[in-house]
């Protein structure tokens, strides 16, 4: 699993195509920039671009990966 930088928390992006997930942002950074981030995000396996959020905390992937 991927370390965050120190104080900062993950966004985790998950593949609707092949279920892969990965960090698409560290947080907090202001929302402009992570949207854009975000919005921008590719699957790094597949490269499909239409990413969910999966299930998580602070951080923290609550699904598998």
């Amino acid at each position: 699993m991927t370390t965050a930088p120190e104080g900062k928390a993950g966004f985790w992006a998950k593949c609707r195509a092949c279920g892969h997930c990965w960090i698409a942002a560290y947080l907090p950074m202001e929302i402009i920039a992570a949207c854009k981030l975000i919005g921008a995000a590719r699957c790094p396996v597949c490269g499909d671009s239409r990413p969910v959020m999966p299930k998580q905390d602070s951080g923290v992937l609550l699904e598998e990966a």
